[in-house]
């Protein structure tokens, strides 16, 4: 392909069946005289070799008169992006549907008039970036309650879905239920005219905590027990009148309450510190990092980084840095982080998990404010005590950037 581009003539059907094969993308150089049908299949077939970002698709370089439906389905199999090529009077709905399945994306590129409700909702259920970026494709007439229950359901990080993507209109009773079950932490930001026993019992099936807000009249039995199977602290939302046959059905005799009011000095006898010190020293090497590739190599290369290294067991640190990567303003990225630190940090190590949120949101927005590695290292790590301080991450030693670049 690079010798073409540099100018070689391309004479023969036989050097045209070769250039395409080296790369789909040079059927864009070759004589349109020489553009024969098996030429064209052979450039749709291993176009899919090289990146979509690539100079389009070879669909685009075939001459109208050959584009089958046959071609056509060919060419959107090996790369959804093929779709903004094809003929109106070759769009077929499976046509669609393959290109979305591939990537939400495709949705960008389809005629309106071949948009339905399925293939949107087929768009928004991408579980990765695609799903929220296609949203901006969907007509209004087709962004309906369901399409965004769909989203829900098979989407993390349900109340950044909520708060940002999902309009109030939407948000109806059987919505807030399905968010609920995907992730109970919602609770706590459902309407109370929408709060059922069904959605309480929901709730604590998947986040114990989501029982301290229930009300103590809809604490049953079965529910305490689910949620202190799931976390011994618990135990101290048990109503007292409940907490023999709590204790009966899990043997948790005491809970919360007494290891809540723990001071910060018993949190480090218990061992804390030792925790807290490897997962801070990680996500300051992770986020250092982070920051050394935006950088470099700008916001959008993220993803791949993300998405092949696990940053953190923190969810929400993951998502901070999508929405980074999203280009989401600073302010929703604080005021999220802020919500899950009001939401999560009720237990007994709720300063150390407090002090982690703080250094994971100030290196979130260190690395969308595109930061120096180092100064984002050092902004970190000042919000670490010094007596919880990694030795590795200490003032005099050396940093994290300093020891990768070898200086």
């Amino acid at each position: 392909m690079g010798n073409i581009e540099q100018g070689e003539k391309i004479t023969t059907v036989e050097q045209a069946l070769e250039a395409v094969k080296h790369s789909g993308f040079a059927l864009e150089f070759v004589p349109e005289e020489l553009r024969t049908a098996e030429v064209c299949l052979e450039a749709i077939r291993s176009s899919i070799q090289y990146s979509i970002l690539t100079s389009g698709n070879a669909l685009e370089f075939v001459p109208e008169a050959l584009k089958t439906a046959e071609l056509c389905a060919e060419a959107v199999k090996n790369n959804y992006s093929a779709i903004k090529f094809v003929p109106k009077s070759l769009m077929t709905t499976e046509l669609c549907q393959n290109a979305i399945k591939q990537s939400s994306c495709a949705l960008q590129e389809i005629p309106e008039e071949f948009i339905t409700q399925e293939l949107c909702i087929e768009a928004v259920k991408d579980g990765r970036r695609g799903g929220t970026y296609a949203l901006r494709f969907v007509p209004e007439k087709f962004k309906t309650t369901e399409l965004y229950i769909e989203m829900i359901k098979n989407r993390e990080h349900t109340w950044l879905l909520l708060s940002e993507y999902i309009p109030e209109k939407s948000k109806t009773a059987e919505l807030w239920f399905e968010a609920v079950k995907k992730d109970g932490s919602v609770l706590c930001h459902v309407p109370e005219k929408f709060r059922t026993i069904e959605m309480y019992i929901e709730a604590v099936k998947n986040y114990c905590w989501a029982l301290k807000y229930v009300p103590k009249k809809f604490r049953t039995l079965d529910m305490c027990i689910e949620a202190v199977k799931q976390e011994d602290w618990i135990f101290m939302l048990v109503p007292e009148n409940l907490k023999k046959q709590v204790t009966k059905a899990t043997g948790v005799q005491q809970g919360g309450t007494d290891i809540l009011h723990y001071k910060y000095e018993s949190v480090l006898e218990k061992g804390m510190k030792e925790i807290f010190e490897k997962e801070v020293e990680l996500i300051c090497i992770k986020l250092t990092e982070c920051c050394e590739i935006a950088r470099r190599e700008g916001l959008m290369a993220l993803e791949n980084y993300i998405d092949k290294e696990k940053l953190s067991e923190k969810a929400f640190l993951e998502t901070g840095m999508q929405m980074a990567t999203d280009g989401t303003k600073r302010e929703i990225i604080e005021n999220y982080i802020n919500s899950w630190i009001e939401t999560n940090c009720n237990n007994s190590v709720a300063y150390y998990e407090k002090i982690l949120a703080s250094i994971i949101k100030t290196g979130i927005l260190c690395v969308q404010g595109g930061y120096n590695p180092e100064v984002a290292e050092y902004k970190m790590t000042v919000l670490i005590p010094k007596e919880l301080t990694p030795d590795s991450l200490l003032p005099e030693k050396e940093t994290y950037f300093r020891r990768k670049n070898g200086n």
